[in-house]
């Protein structure tokens, strides 16, 4: 591996037919053209229906089919916005924004990676066309217009789109653009300049399908066909393309397990200078040179090149020269070794995208050891004299050598002199990684619920397609390098096609808020005998936690706990009989409690509050640092054992609220306490036998819901009175500030970090009510007040408090560890971890997914919509599913008998300039996408129109209603001094020359406005 090397880790584009980069790779594989023809009659009713019978018309095109088809939303764009750019630079974007997705190093929009973009578009047919042919658009403001169409914003307007930080550089060089992109962006790599370079170009006519007029010793073919270096070739045809390149250091690529598709060894650029026949003539010194100077830079030697992708444009002078530099720069004697090639021949010359198309091609080839054969090719033209250098044409597809590293040239030659050459090897073998087939979490998210679904079909479509393909490579790439989109879904298991995968896959909205993680603790009756085997066996960290916990318990319990967590056979049923006892739950469950919570800080799920109900508290504030490590087993067991000695009594849960229950105690004289509150209808009492009996009677006299609970002892009631003075000389320890808020269960608030859980607060949490309610109605109202979402975890088995949460707040996300076996497993915690995540909680995705190789898969489809301006001469003829501006009649605003109506004026004008008809006055500008030209363009509108407000003041009172008030303010204020008369209309005001100038230094634009 050499030190310059360059990995390319990323292929997207769009080329003739609609064609993306796998599509173009399996149509060049079959020896397939991609240029169509053309139906005489689909012509008619078009400015070139006059041409039909004109017998030099060619009925062959090589187009990009819908150029108006664009997802405005997702990039951020209003549709006047959308409508303007140029569709050169917004599929540009849509290719950028697919290859970030494909070369899969981690959070390629983070600050951390320096991402640059070096790309160009060819001169904006769009813009001369349709923009300039329309009468409502050809007026707008000329910024504007200019922002969305010109050249000089391809690059940074995706490096703005996609929140791209590194250098942003538009290049142009005519045909040789995309390539010498790619020559640009090596050179920052290697500079260190940058960490992932994006490198491409666009051309697209936006004109549809029509034909050309063939001018005999033009550069057109005269048949509609590209023949590359054949005896017959007259010229070339012209496409559409949009082509780009994710590159990084080789050594960066290896050690993120990116797929390498192939890598740069070097690169050249150079200028013919005037050593040519004219501006537009190509050099053989000057393309000799470029070639000469690569080979050198990548140190490969001309005759290990196995074959050339060249510029191959079919023209009488354009072929012979290449071939003749070519000649003279490999300056080898060995003959007719490397093949010659051109891409052209299947998608005609596609300007500035033709040098990226062959980097393309290339780069396929050496990954997939194929060659494809160049079209068209009968015999070679003789000028080449062929046999006399060392290049032969490949006209048929042929494999490569898979046992031996090769080498490519890809060259690319520009109007005006601009030479670029490539030089390519085959990538080097990837180091396979631990193959990890079981407790896998893939992750998946879209812009919407059916984006979503096809986004999960076509993954599980690929991996069906190709059995081998290791299912760890897949979580890794679905993980690592996906832009977090808002619909979201997470599958736990070994096999995200397995008949199992549905019950595990879990799918939501991710918040819009900033999400609060609450982790649930429960109480003594949960189950806890038997549930964990699984994840004991397949979780390191559970493990550790467990065995040391248990260790701890060991002395104070006079048995390894673990035996009775995990039984074995012969233990199930003494296992079953201690599962009903407080002796032994409570440091059980403390136990498995604390271990699950374990697993979930190794993930990154990191609480920022804990709940719990009664015993729950108290493993809570173990978590929170409340309750010192020293202690928690001898605390634990004492509060055990004395509530185990209490002797015997009942509990009866009541669909009751609160008030009425202390009413009923007080009034019916029933021995018994309200236990704890764990909802606005659901209280529990607590007490001897007889006075639960006594309750029991008088619920079912008077028709109201009760259940008797499966406990033999009357907790937090005055049955705990007589073990309080031993439990609080078990309390003699020095507690802690909580390091996590804590709701209490002793007066329902959250206590805040920092707060002291004293020897008094323990004490009254043995005897008094548990306010569970109380605390989790203070968690949603303090969430409320600080504008975050709740997502409640359940940290322990069951699902009991996750229930209680969901009856008092039903649309509450409540995420359990247990699955429909109410057992906790593996999967389950790892689909628990997929829930949180599909709701917005982030985790460490490296300890959850570890490190695998990126691998081929689909990246989420955008949602598509038409935005195109339709020429006035061509409005006839608008396609169906184009989007047409607003008719300007529609937006002329209605006057009223006493002069203009605000209201309805503002709001039509707003309609007009950002074109969107659903605008109300409660709208927000900033929200419809607005920016400073077009408050600019609505400040111009609405001067026509008599009335004066100022861009500023639309940026800074951005909501039309509060803008309109303070309009009507204002010229009321003017009324003060003028006759009524004089204040029935508001006037006209035009903007100075200062005013405009200001605006137009927020942009960096400085423009004579006289």
């Amino acid at each position: 591996m050499h030190s310059n090397d360059i990995a390319i880790i990323g292929l997207s584009g769009r080329f003739p037919g609609g064609l993306d980069v796998r599509g173009l790779w399996n149509r060049l594989r079959n020896s397939e053209s991609c240029i169509k023809g053309i139906a005489p009659d689909a012509l008619r009713g078009t400015t070139h229906e006059k041409h039909l019978d004109d017998p030099n018309y060619i009925f062959r095109c090589a187009v990009l089919p819908q150029p108006e088809l664009f997802d405005a939303d997702y990039f951020r764009m209003n549709h006047a916005e959308a409508m303007i750019t140029d569709p050169q630079q917004r599929v540009f974007l849509e290719v950028c924004h697919e290859v970030l997705n494909h070369c899969g190093l981690p959070d390629p929009e983070s600050q951390d990676i320096r991402t640059g973009v070096f790309a160009g578009t060819s001169v904006s047919i769009y813009l001369l066309h349709n923009i300039m042919g329309s009468t409502q658009f050809a007026n707008r403001d000329i910024m504007q217009i200019l922002m969305g169409t010109d050249k000089d914003f391809i690059a940074t307007r995706v490096a703005y789109k996609l929140n791209l930080r590194g250098i942003s550089m538009t290049i142009q060089s005519g045909c040789s653009t995309s390539l010498v992109a790619v020559h640009q962006a090596c050179q920052a790599l290697l500079n260190g300049e940058l960490d992932l370079a994006l490198a491409g170009g666009a051309t697209i006519t936006g004109l549809g399908e029509v034909g050309y007029l063939y001018t005999p010793g033009g550069v057109r073919s005269s048949d509609g066909r590209c023949r590359p270096y054949d005896a017959d070739a007259d010229g070339t045809i012209f496409g559409d393309g949009v082509g780009a390149v994710a590159l990084c250091r080789l050594e960066d690529a290896l050690a993120n397990g990116s797929k390498i598709y192939a890598v740069i060894k070097g690169s050249a650029v150079n200028n013919n200078g005037a050593d040519c026949a004219g501006f537009a003539a190509p050099s053989v010194s000057g393309q000799a040179q470029v070639i000469r100077d690569a080979l050198h830079n990548a140190d490969v030697r001309a005759e290990d090149v196995a074959f050339v992708e060249g510029h191959g444009t079919a023209t009488a002078l354009g072929d012979p020269i290449e071939v003749q530099a070519l000649t003279l720069a490999y300056g080898t004697s060995q003959r007719q070794y490397c093949a010659l090639g051109s891409v052209k021949s299947n998608v005609g010359h596609l300007d500035v995208a033709s040098g990226v198309t062959g980097l393309i091609k290339a780069t396929l080839a050496l990954h997939d050891c194929w060659l494809p054969g160049t079209l068209n090719f009968t015999q070679p033209n003789p000028a080449l004299e062929l046999e006399r250098t060392p290049f032969f044409i490949c006209n048929t597809g042929a494999a490569l050598p898979r046992h031996r590293p090769l080498h490519a040239g890809v060259s690319s030659f520009g109007f005006g002199g601009t030479n670029a050459h490539v030089v390519l090897a085959t990538p080097p073998r990837r180091t396979s990684r631990p193959s990890r087939q079981d407790a896998l979490l893939y992750l998946w998210s879209a812009r919407s619920n059916t984006a979503l679904d096809r986004y999960i079909e076509t993954t599980q479509q690929k991996v069906a397609q190709d059995p081998s393909i290791d299912r760890g490579d897949v979580a890794y790439t679905l993980a690592h390098g996906r832009t977090r989109l808002k619909c979201r879904a997470a599958l736990a298991g070994n096999d995200l096609l397995s008949p199992q995968a549905g019950t595990n896959l879990v799918r939501g909205q991710c918040s819009d808020k900033p999400v609060r993680l609450v982790m649930l603790f429960p109480g003594q009756g949960s189950p806890w005998s038997n549930v964990a085997k699984d994840l004991y066996h397949r979780h390191q960290g559970f493990r550790d936690e467990v065995d040391r916990l248990s260790a701890e318990f060991s002395p104070f319990l006079g048995t390894d706990l673990r035996r009775w967590l995990f039984p074995q056979e012969g233990d199930r049923v003494q296992a079953d009989e201690y599962a009903q006892m407080t002796r032994w739950s409570q440091p059980a469950l403390f136990v498995l409690c604390l271990g699950l919570r374990r697993v979930f800080q190794e993930a990154g799920l990191h609480e920022q509050v804990v709940a719990g109900h009664s015993l729950g508290e108290l493993i809570g504030a173990y978590a929170a640092n409340a309750l010192p490590k020293a202690e928690a087993a001898r605390v634990l067991d004492a509060r055990a054992r004395l509530m185990e000695a209490t002797g015997s009594g009942a509990m009866l849960a009541l669909s009751l609220p609160r008030e009425r229950v202390e009413v009923l105690l007080h009034e019916e004289a029933i021995h018994a306490d309200l236990a704890a509150v764990n909802g606005p209808m659901q209280t529990v009492i607590s007490g001897s036998k007889s006075g639960i009996d006594a309750a029991m009677s008088y619920c079912k006299t008077h028709m109201i819901r009760c259940r008797k609970l499966p406990v033999s002892r009357g907790f937090h009631s005055y049955l705990m009175q007589k073990t309080l003075p031993e439990w609080r000389e078990t309390l003699d320890f020095e507690p802690g500030p909580l390091t996590v808020a804590l709701a209490s269960n002793v007066n329902g608030r959250v206590l805040p970090v920092g707060h002291v859980l004293d020897a008094d607060y323990w004490v009254q949490h043995l005897r008094g009510t548990v306010d569970f309610a109380g605390g989790i109605t203070d968690i949603m109202h303090q969430a409320q007040q600080q504008g975050e979402e709740p997502v409640f975890l359940e940290v322990g088995p069951g699902n009991a408090m996750g229930t209680l949460v969901r009856m008092h707040y039903p649309s509450a996300c409540v995420i359990s560890c247990t699955d429909q076996n109410d057992q906790i497993t593996h999967d389950s915690v790892m689909k628990a971890i997929g829930a949180a995540w599909v709701k917005g909680v982030t985790f460490d995705l490296n300890s959850v997914i570890p490190k695998g190789n990126v691998v081929d898969l689909p990246v989420p489809a955008l949602d598509r919509h038409a935005f195109w301006i339709t020429p006035d001469e061509d409005s006839q003829n608008r396609p169906e599913n184009s989007a047409a501006a607003p008719d300007p009649a529609r937006s002329r605003p209605p006057q009223t008998e006493s002069g203009i109506d605000v209201k309805e004026t503002m709001l039509q004008t707003w309609k007009k300039i950002i074109l969107n008809q659903d605008i109300t006055v409660d709208d927000n500008f900033f929200a419809l996408g607005g920016d400073s030209l077009q408050a600019l363009e609505i400040s111009r509108e609405l001067a026509n129109s008599g009335i004066s407000i100022k861009p500023t003041d639309i940026l800074k009172t951005p909501v039309m209603k509060d803008l309109l008030v303070q309009l009507m303010r204002e010229a009321k204020q003017r009324c003060v001094s003028e006759t009524p008369v004089e204040c029935s209309t508001v006037q006209p005001a035009q903007m100075s020359d200062d005013e405009m100038q200001s605006m137009l230094r927020q942009l960096g634009m400085h423009v004579d406005v006289n």
